[in-house]
């Protein structure tokens, strides 16, 4: 079982399978439960290892193990875990919550990882000796996620740990859901940018975004095509979406182009205000080795960026950290048991509300948004409502009922309602199942009622739970509500509900 959202209609929602990756939400530390500058010997209550309690040298001479931690920790709750590698030879590093919680970090940094303790211990692990490594530092806190003390973070989630993401203004913009993606450059923490014709790319001292605690690179240019360039493998050819965090540093407006090799960047903007802007663009590209560049359009640029991403897809996602190789998220899957809620398995209404992260799609090209909620039983589809994806791949509702996963009826599709899931707009829509009479219904935004017929679906097939996932893993999604009623609602009332 899942860990379960704490706040409004999410209560009821169970992730079967929550990605680890990054949302932007108001984050509330508590005090510091432990920190060991360097391991300063059992005394400051640390325990399980045979290690250099002066020097914080963790050395190993054959294979086996070093743990340092300390015990009494909550396994319901999150803790934020920070260790520095000073120095770092060989062997294998990672947290420790009883076990060995990964992904190892075999290298000189701070790390961040948010960890839930298996059995109430938290510290750090050398393994796979010989090792040969310097931890300066562990800090551990607990924390609490949209308190209206917290601060917004750009937050790593575990698994199984829901992302309801914020806008910078601190709008809560809904439960993220996205598809599987991965950013296939190989360290973004370093930012390691290098000079581009007529730039210069330095180290910066501003701190990087949203708490992150990654590098930040200040690239500098007045030539055109001036600036920096980030060296980046393409695992698959075709459309690639390039995208950094950016800030002007110089209290105005900055003109600047992303773009990748062989392709040429319209101008985006920094905005005056200093703030950290995510900028980026897609670019057709090959498979193969490829670069990513931040550059002037002309005028002078002095930028500081920093978290870069190349990823397979016509938008963005959310942000995925590397730090020795390329990072995958999986898609976002949730389900509610209609148990929880009481399913009227002869008859019911829905209405959703969610805003698309990913751009309408109206050319047809590529695979853009499917549907984002359906009653299933097993892993067959019986109805569903939400983000379609039609012959055209524009995003247009989609209202369907099934039967063993063969589409008996679809209503949508229809011209009218054409681009109503463009980016970034709220969409309300309500639908309604009737078995009885074969009817199903649908309104988006106000539309007059869409309905049909004669749906066939069996009866005395009782779906199991409701799943919140785009169906083919295919776009992204912020969630913001899911009401039930467990009656057909008459058309006016479904209308009335979206208006």
């Amino acid at each position: 079982m899942g860990t379960k959202v704490n706040s409004n209609y999410e209560d009821l929602i169970t992730f079967t399978r929550a990605s680890r990756g990054h949302a932007l939400r108001p984050v509330s530390y508590g005090p510091e439960l432990a920190n060991n500058g360097t391991f300063n010997g059992n005394a400051d209550g640390w325990t399980g290892g045979d290690y250099d309690d002066e020097t914080g040298d963790l050395s190993l001479v054959s294979a086996g193990s070093v743990n340092a931690y300390q015990t009494g920790f909550d396994s319901t709750k999150l803790y934020l875990l920070t260790y520095t590698v000073s120095e770092y030879t060989s062997g294998n590093i990672s947290a420790y919550d009883g076990g060995v919680f990964g992904p190892f970090t075999n290298a000189v940094g701070t790390y961040t990882i948010v960890i839930s303790p298996d059995v109430q211990r938290l510290g750090v692990r050398a393994q796979n000796g010989p090792v040969d490594a310097k931890i300066s530092s562990i800090s551990i806190k607990e924390f609490t996620f949209d308190q209206p003390d917290g601060t917004l973070t750009l937050f790593e989630h575990p698994e199984n740990v829901p992302r309801v993401e914020y806008d910078a203004d601190g709008n809560r913009l809904g439960l993220l859901v996205e598809e599987a993606r991965t950013n296939n450059i190989t360290n973004s923490e370093s930012c390691s940018f290098v000079d581009e014709s007529g730039g210069t790319v330095t180290a910066s001292t501003t701190p990087a975004p949203y708490g992150m605690s990654s590098t930040v690179k200040r690239v500098q240019s007045s030539t055109l095509n001036g600036g920096g360039k980030l060296q980046v493998t393409i695992l698959t050819g075709g459309d690639n979406y390039c995208s950094v965090y950016v800030r002007s540093r110089t209290g105005a407006d900055q003109n600047l182009k992303i773009t990748a090799s062989g392709t040429s960047g319209a101008t985006q903007v920094a905005p005056a205000s200093g703030d950290w802007v995510r900028l980026g663009r897609v670019a057709s590209l090959g498979a193969g080795s490829r670069d990513m560049r931040v550059l002037s359009t002309g005028d002078t640029i002095d930028l500081d960026i920093a978290l870069p991403q190349v990823e397979f897809g016509s938008f963005p996602t959310s942000y995925m950290k590397t730090t020795n190789g390329a990072e995958d998220r999986a898609a976002d899957v949730a389900s509610i048991p209609v148990a929880d809620f009481g399913l009227n398995h002869s008859s019911y209404s829905m209405l959703l509300e969610a805003i698309s992260s990913a751009p309408d799609n109206a050319s047809g090209t590529g695979n853009n948004s499917n549907t984002i909620a359906q009653l299933k039983r097993g892993s067959t589809n019986y109805s569903s409502l939400g983000i379609g994806s039609t012959s055209t791949r524009t995003n247009r509702p989609s209202l369907a009922s099934r039967n063993n996963a063969a589409t008996i009826l679809a209503a949508g599709d229809v011209a009218s309602l054409d681009n109503t899931f463009d980016e970034g707009l709220l969409v309300k829509f309500s639908a309604s199942f009737d078995v009885d009479s074969g009817t199903i219904a649908g309104s988006v935004n106000g539309s007059t009622v869409f309905s049909s017929t004669n749906i066939g679906r069996v009866a005395g097939v009782d779906v199991s739970f409701l799943d919140l996932e785009f169906r083919d893993g295919q776009g992204a999604a912020y969630i913001k509500s899911i009401k039930y009623y467990p009656r057909r609602l008459t058309n006016a009332q479904l209308q009335d509900l979206t208006s």
